[in-house]
């Protein structure tokens, strides 16, 4: 231990030095500190045995090694150093320089958390979650994540929250479960910054703010989080009626391939809303959305091929789009369908299949 304390010290004046001087003597300084280094991993110095097994793990100043990174990490594991012990398991989980294997993982990792490491304990606690190498308990689940948390670990703050939410391994409590999602979400963790987001849009667990829900929404959205940034969309399009800033957030997911977004973008150029009317850039992202399966684009696409939009007028190829909607429970697509076998456009008149689908549409829910 009195070896890694110097080591530490060498790094750290060997740091500001290295700042401090030309180029030259910074890769003088950074050789000094790598021989330092391995000269404290080969007498024994489980920091440094660690230390050297992060470098050969990311190729820091080496030729990246994940063979050489695990020799180096079991010495020092071996030695009961945690975070080494938690890195070989990580690594026998993958299968990174050793053959996979999860036995050995288990093994490595669990030493690891009952030492402290956060992570090691945030893997258990999924582990025990979900049932895999551990008899399922969300009892023993919530108990790592909460010892995981208390550390600042986003990941178990984030799943101890979801803990409280749904009452598993603990007593039910939206106040509590918003607490750990507010501490994750504060650390950057995207999945409790919607969630966060959601419970602000529905208050649950506090009190009910579109405004603070966006917040976290648009943290998430920025990090390239697809259901955030269509939450946003969603929330100026139709909350705000700003398609102009809707369409500043659905462009670049479709662009992307989502198909809900190329469904609302089509949309916005059929209606001339925050951009200008083109039908047939309008038919292009219909025809992205609905190759899809996406039941609103196969509606607009065969709604422009009834109304001759941007296409040939076909009632035809409207029929065979609204009846791929339709079939997936589109009211819109379910309507039209009917009436298109009321008056025989495109189809054969059939009163019964008529009534069919119209009386389908009148039982769902009504579309945005």
């Amino acid at each position: 231990m009195k070896k890694l304390f110097i080591l530490i010290f060498l790094f750290s004046s060997l740091s500001i030095q290295a700042q401090t001087e030309n180029q030259d003597c910074e890769k003088e300084t950074k050789q000094c500190i790598e021989r330092i280094l391995r000269g404290f991993a080969e007498e024994g110095a489980d920091g440094a045995q660690y230390l050297q097994g992060n470098r050969y793990y990311s190729g820091d100043g080496v030729e990246q090694s994940y063979t050489e990174a695990v020799k180096w990490y079991r010495l020092s594991a071996e030695q009961g150093y945690a975070p080494a012990q938690y890195m070989l398991g990580w690594c026998y989980l993958n299968g990174l320089g050793v053959e996979q294997s999860d036995t050995m993982a288990v093994k490595w990792i669990y030493v690891s958390a009952m030492q402290g490491v956060a992570q090691a304990q945030l893997y258990t606690g999924l582990c025990y979650y979900k049932g895999s190498f551990y008899e399922q308990s969300y009892t023993e689940a919530a108990r790592w994540f909460r010892l995981a948390a208390e550390q600042g670990s986003d990941g178990a703050q984030h799943n101890l929250g979801l803990c409280y939410l749904k009452g598993q391994g603990v007593e039910q409590s939206d106040t509590t479960a918003i607490k750990w999602f507010r501490l994750s979400a504060e650390r950057g963790n995207t999945k409790a910054q919607c969630i966060l987001g959601k419970c602000y849009k529905e208050g649950r667990g506090v009190e009910k703010s579109d405004t603070t829900a966006i917040k976290w929404f648009k943290m998430a959205a920025e990090k390239g989080v697809k259901e955030a940034r269509q939450m946003v969309g969603m929330y100026y399009a139709y909350e705000k009626q700003n398609f102009t800033e809707a369409i500043e957030w659905f462009r670049p997911l479709a662009e992307q391939g989502d198909a809900d977004a190329q469904a609302v973008l089509g949309f916005c150029l059929v209606k001339e809303q925050g951009v200008e009317k083109s039908y047939t850039e309008a038919i292009k992202w219909f025809k992205l959305a609905a190759e899809q399966g996406q039941a609103e684009g196969q509606f607009m696409l065969g709604l422009c091929y009834a109304k001759g939009y941007g296409v040939a007028k076909s009632y035809t190829e409207a029929v065979k789009l609204y009846r791929l909607s339709a079939e997936q429970g589109y009211a819109p697509a379910q309507y039209n369908l009917g009436i298109c076998y009321k008056h025989g456009y495109g189809v054969p008149k059939s009163i019964s299949e008529s009534v069919k689908w119209i009386k389908k549409s009148k039982l769902q829910k009504p579309s945005r």
